[in-house]
């Protein structure tokens, strides 16, 4: 009887192991998510607050096809109107600059300056993958919450050493935590995250600079999915427009 009851209970615990999750897994299936619509239009008002509680107003839209080709550009106001990055991979990022009426790349120390006053850097605002420039070192689970530990790639050029990043048990980002060493430096809160068809998002996001005690709070007005967007708008033609 006893010898009856040990194999079912092996069997189990023997499940339950082969099933966890990795924390590559977790990354993949984070950034799964992240790009699973074919294409996105996101209409954002964005609001920077200084550390005296002063706040500004901006306004932008973001187009998103696939896993690679993103571009947000400025609307209003107008000193900031048409300012636009396009990404169409790891290493094909550009940023237009409107005063100049140039296109210049994206690389070296331009990738970690501030997006048009905001505490999101170029590099942020034109990727959406993590895995390019990370490794993930560590998962942890705890009340549905995942939280993964993303070290920095000898060969990347991030600014951050490592990133801690809270997801929820669908796999959509919550929270994320920026160190250079074991310096807090920024912190990303995701919010009202809800359903849009059958796409989950987080219609929210707050980025904290620590240091300077200064945030940046973007907010989605208007959302569509699956419009069938032209690859023309991924082109730094589109970007002068």
């Amino acid at each position: 009887m006893k010898k009856s009851l040990i194999i079912p209970l092996l069997s189990l615990l023997f499940a339950f192991s082969a099933y966890s999750e990795t924390a590559e897994e977790v990354l993949k299936k984070v950034e799964a998510k992240q790009n699973e619509a074919k294409d996105a239009e996101i209409t954002v008002k964005i609001t920077t607050i200084e550390k005296d509680g002063t706040q500004k107003t901006k306004e932008g839209i973001i187009y998103q096809k696939g896993e690679e080709k993103r571009v947000f550009k400025f609307t209003s106001p107008a000193d900031i109107k048409g300012l636009a990055v396009l990404s169409t991979g790891k290493d094909t990022r550009f940023i237009y600059l409107p005063e100049f009426k140039k296109v210049r790349r994206i690389a070296g120390h331009i990738k970690n300056q501030s997006f048009g006053g905001t505490d999101f850097t170029n590099d942020e605002i034109s990727s959406t993958k993590y895995s390019d420039d990370y490794d993930a070192v560590d998962l942890k689970e705890a009340d549905g919450v995942k939280t993964l530990t993303l070290k920095k790639k000898t060969n990347s050029d991030r600014e951050f050493d490592r990133i801690v990043v809270e997801v929820t048990s669908d796999y959509i980002i919550k929270k994320a935590e920026m160190y250079k060493g074991d310096k807090l430096n920024k912190v990303l809160t995701v919010s009202n995250i809800n359903k849009h068809g059958k796409y989950t998002i987080g219609e929210k996001m707050e980025m904290k600079d620590v240091i300077k005690d200064h945030s940046t709070v973007m907010e989605f007005t208007k959302i569509e999915f699956d419009k069938g967007l032209s690859d023309d708008i991924f082109t730094e033609r589109f970007l002068k427009k």
